[in-house]
């Protein structure tokens, strides 16, 4: 499979100052920690709710690259969040956070160190407690890049990698479960996941990053109308609120696994690929991640 799609992982680790609560879905709250930091370091306009209409709409980073729909485009969000982590450091210790990111297409470099280190302050922030972006490890082109240590710059931003680059599969494939890592919400429905319904949303993935960056669409792969899926999925509700749209978000969706099979291997690649840019609504929420387990 041949697939130059541009592709940079970034993972943040969080240290506690005082002892800062957790949010209670740290996905959206890193998503919404981001958007916020972007637009205080980028908009000259105060942070309006929408970009349509602003007459800087063609050269702010904002609407162009990380957020296209402020500006009504349908292009999709550079970047998914990975269910985030929090980590024991000690007996009786606040725990450490680690935000593990994926961001396609070249990034703007050491602007994104300013945004994390924003973010960091506004999660679970308190009046005598917040958290500070203590490493930032890149993995572009090359060997992984520790680009902040300590607290401090310290390593050049590496160039994008490749997708083809992340994805590891076995020799051989017969069947595999895809256990659910956050919440999958396939439509706005709520549709019950099915094989084939994933097999769909996944090329519908794929395709949309394709031409977000204006790269041609492929690989193709096979009808997957009769794949067989045996599911062990429950339905979970959430929502958080959008201060720019003036409305719930929802993020329900559907936790669990799905076994599928027995024909799985013309769409081994497919599912390893949404492993990397996760499925399905609200990826940049955090939802749709999964993980997979060949057998």
């Amino acid at each position: 499979m041949t697939l130059p799609l541009p592709l940079t992982r970034i993972q943040a680790h969080l240290a506690p100052i005082g002892r800062p609560t957790l949010p209670g879905d740290l996905a959206a709250a890193t998503r919404g920690a981001l958007g916020a930091a972007m637009m205080g370091a980028l908009c000259e306009r105060g942070g309006p709710r929408t970009c349509v209409g602003c007459d800087l709409v063609d050269s702010c980073r904002i609407p162009t690259w990380y957020d296209p729909g402020r500006a009504g485009r349908q292009a999709v969000r550079p970047f998914v969040i990975h269910p985030p982590r929090s980590v024991q450091s000690g007996s009786g210790a606040p725990p450490v956070l680690v935000l593990d990111t994926v961001w396609v297409g070249t990034l703007p470099g050491l602007l994104l160190v300013d945004a994390f280190r924003a973010a960091a302050r506004r999660l679970g922030r308190q009046d005598t407690a917040t958290w500070e972006l203590a490493t930032l490890v890149v993995h572009g082109a090359g060997e992984p890049a520790v680009v902040v240590d300590g607290g401090r710059v310290r390593a050049e931003w590496p160039a994008p990698g490749s997708l083809q680059d992340r994805i590891r599969l076995p020799t051989t494939v017969h069947s595999a479960t895809l256990r659910l890592r956050s919440r999958l919400q396939l439509d706005r429905a709520h549709t019950r996941p099915t094989l084939p319904l994933l097999v769909r949303a996944l090329v519908h993935r794929l395709r949309a990053v394709q031409r977000s960056l204006d790269l041609p669409a492929e690989p193709r792969w096979p009808d997957s109308s009769d794949l067989a899926t045996l599911d062990e999925l429950r339905f979970e509700e959430a929502s958080r609120a959008s201060q720019r749209q003036g409305q719930q978000v929802d993020l329900s969706g559907w936790v669990g696994s799905l076994s599928v099979g027995p024909e799985i291997a013309p769409y081994a690649d497919l599912l390893a690929i949404g492993e990397v840019l996760q499925v399905g609504r609200h990826t940049s929420e955090g939802l749709g991640s999964y993980t997979v387990h060949w057998s």
